[in-house]
């Protein structure tokens, strides 16, 4: 169903797309955190952990929120949401 032609609001899905995005990154930088520790025994430098932490923090969390309240908030001033 096309919902455009209803005149709803479809930009709330580039903050869920880019949010996903995130957490591939995220998860692509755990697997790399694994393997640096698997493979060279060292402890993993501080500040790729503090990256991940600030990728699924800043990146994927806020993001996805930011997507979901767009959709919702309006509901709470009396919007219909379709």
């Amino acid at each position: 169903m096309d919902l455009t032609a209803l005149g709803v609001d479809r930009t709330y899905e580039i903050f869920i797309k880019t949010a996903y995005l995130w957490l591939i990154a995220g998860s692509l930088l755990l697997i790399v955190i694994s393997l640096f520790q698997g493979i060279t025994g060292r402890a993993v430098p501080y500040y790729w952990l503090t990256a991940f932490r600030h990728i699924m923090a800043v990146g994927f969390f806020t993001t996805m929120i930011m997507g979901q309240a767009s959709k919702i908030v309006p509901v709470f001033a009396g919007a219909w949401l379709y």
